[in-house]
């Protein structure tokens, strides 16, 4: 009834279960260059949408708001559809950025790495990011790696595809050295307790609260193998037992039955002087 360019004074635009407009020419998502004073934007499309324009548009409003300067002022953006990703698929649209965002608080359904890389110069006053359904790998990462971008960065919250390595996760927390809340959902090829040791120990020094997530079939041997190791490794290792580290694992019965294991620090059980000392034993046993 109304367009949006009549609202330019608009604060938060909320648009919840919405449906796909199937506009190819994205007339109604253009409109969002005339809010100059947005500060929250929080789009979820319904269970109903066409998946295939959902993501399209999609694309069109991260596309707009990092390289078209569309909402200059936005600090909160939340985005979701349902639509199914083929694995490392990329934004077409999507170029590498060159001017930092007011962006504080992020959160995208999905995401492949090779755009993550392309959105982080305009990441540097995120203080929470969140990728809540799968962060995708493809064939074009590269080790190279600007300064830490994402300093302010106090939370993280990432659900990993199965084609995710360490190398990636390293990358990522080479960008983030003050995080504190960090939540990781990973497949069980990352299930290695001495590795997340060395990661954690040596690029996230001030880390208050980890959360470790994986599922797996419940008939599958190496997966309850790979979780008992590391509850073995978190049982016997320093840098585990002083954080006060519990591995929970479970089944879930159901249509879809699954197992889990979670790892999660219970730190605030444990006094600070005891963790920095704990911390100083890493560095020594790391430089010899």
């Amino acid at each position: 009834m109304y367009s949006l360019n009549s609202f330019v004074q608009l604060r938060l635009l909320s648009l919840n279960d919405m449906y796909s407009f199937n506009d190819k020419s994205f007339t109604f998502w253009n409109q969002l260059s005339s809010l100059k004073y947005l500060r929250t934007l929080k789009i979820k499309y319904g269970d109903s949408s066409e998946d295939d324009y959902a993501r399209e548009e999609k694309e069109f409003i991260i596309h707009s708001i990092f390289n078209q300067d569309f909402c200059p002022l936005l600090t909160y953006f939340i985005t979701r559809d349902d639509a199914m990703y083929r694995v490392g698929e990329e934004i077409p649209s999507l170029l590498k950025t060159t001017k930092t965002s007011n962006i504080k608080y992020l959160t995208i359904d999905h995401l492949c790495l090779t755009d993550l890389i392309k959105l982080l110069p305009a990441l540097q006053n995120i203080r929470s990011f969140c990728i809540e359904e799968e962060l995708t790998c493809d064939r074009k990462f590269y080790k190279q790696l600007e300064m830490p971008l994402m300093h302010g960065c106090n939370k993280l919250f990432l659900v990993l595809s199965d084609d995710i390595t360490f190398e990636h996760i390293e990358y990522i927390l080479k960008h983030t050295p003050n995080i504190k809340d960090l939540t990781f959902s990973i497949s069980v090829d990352l299930l290695d307790a001495k590795k997340w040791e060395f990661l954690l120990s040596v690029y996230c020094p001030k880390l208050l609260k980890f959360v470790l997530s994986c599922n797996g079939p419940t008939d599958d041997y190496d997966f309850e193998e790979a979780s008992n190791d590391f509850e073995e490794e978190c049982k016997a290792t320093t840098f585990w037992t002083v954080r006060g580290t519990t591995v929970t694992y479970g089944i879930y019965p159901g249509r879809h039955s699954f197992a889990n294991i979670e790892v999660e620090f219970n730190i605030e059980k444990v006094s600070y002087s005891l963790l920095l000392t704990d911390f100083h034993i890493v560095v020594l046993q790391k430089s010899g």
